[in-house]
């Protein structure tokens, strides 16, 4: 007999002897014996106790099946799961109201709607997890792995977050309150992609590990700016000044660098995927990179080490009236007169 089918047995017994002693409590009235209402009492206590183990059984034996099959309890409320492995496991919309998840392992876990409110999850590795919508309130994500977690959407009012490590996470439209710890270098980012930053000075911010998706940059003084992890995807740097600056493996995937000075930029390395660089000033810019790419290119998946660097190019970033130099330096066999660049005379 299968552990999970013995605890079932148990929870049968102690349900039965609880259906006898609440018939007998009720036919006695006001004289019930104390000593019945203590065993209902300790039952009750005991069935509980059971049904948590019962959970406990039925997903370890899902992670033993490799997540073959949907997980069939949606309610983890409450249980001790501390350390487990569920890398990668699809627990969107589970109920894991004040369940014990220290330093367990939600790395690319799947938690879309999952309800983690008052969960303990310090020391968790919650890498790359999806936690869009999720509700965090008052959870305790004291010194949590949350590098490259999507928190789009999610509810983080009285959570504990001091020493979690937030680097390259999504931050977009969670929801904070004055009881949320949180360190002030992440309250910075929350400003910038809430109110965005059209035309201020963000020379003196350390921008390192800022996930910027969407964020509002326009204008912005970003020269001589020294940050090889940061994400700008999709945000709009139109009229940036990012002249002089150390941008090498930065993702300006989808960003919009319409006009742009990127005069003397690094951008070795840089990921430029569908990037419009329209009248961008590339003058004494490095963009030699295999790990250029270009505009309209489905790269989802693709081992960048694996690329020829001779295609990287041939996918096409915008370059329409972008101004470059003698000193510009390009990717080997790219004629950037050919993609509308202007060679400044």
């Amino acid at each position: 007999m299968k552990r999970s089918d013995e605890i079932r047995e148990l929870i049968n017994i102690h349900s039965r002897r609880l259906h006898q002693l609440e018939m007998q409590k009720a036919s006695s009235g006001l004289n019930v014996d104390p000593k019945v209402i203590i065993e209902i009492d300790t039952i009750k206590e005991d069935i509980a106790e059971l049904e948590g183990k019962l959970k406990r059984e039925i997903v370890y034996n899902w992670i033993r099946l490799g997540y073959k099959e949907k997980l069939t309890i949606r309610d983890l409320s409450n249980l001790d799961l501390r350390a487990i492995n569920l890398e990668s496991a699809d627990l969107r919309g589970v109920s894991l109201i004040s369940t014990d998840l220290r330093h367990s392992n939600l790395k690319e876990a799947d938690l879309r709607g999952a309800d983690l409110s008052q969960a303990k999850l310090s020391g968790a590795d919650i890498r790359y997890a999806k936690l869009h919508q999720a509700d965090l309130c008052e959870a305790d994500l004291d010194e949590a792995i949350m590098a490259g977690t999507n928190l789009r959407g999610a509810n983080l009012q009285s959570t504990n977050l001091s020493n979690a490590n937030l680097c390259m996470a999504i931050l977009n439209d969670i929801t904070i309150n004055e009881a949320t710890i949180i360190d002030d270098r992440w309250i910075v980012l929350l400003d910038i992609l809430n109110n965005g930053a059209s035309g201020r000075n963000l020379r003196e911010i350390d921008l390192k590990c800022y996930n910027l998706t969407g964020a509002d940059l326009r204008k912005v003084d970003l020269s001589q700016l020294n940050s090889t992890m940061t994400s700008f995807y999709s945000a709009n740097l139109s009229e940036a000044d990012l002249s002089f600056a150390n941008l090498s493996n930065v993702d300006f995937g989808s960003a919009d660098l319409t006009k742009s000075n990127l005069q003397r930029a690094n951008l070795s390395g840089a990921y430029l995927t569908q990037t419009c660089m329209v009248g961008a000033n590339l003058k004494g810019a490095n963009l030699n990179s295999e790990k250029i790419v270009g505009s309209g290119a489905n790269l989802t998946g693709t081992k960048w080490e694996e690329m020829d660097p001779k295609m990287a190019f041939q996918l096409k970033t915008e370059f329409d009236g972008a101004i470059y130099d003698h000193f510009t330096i390009w990717p080997e066999n790219f004629d950037p007169s050919l993609e509308g660049a202007i060679l400044d005379s």
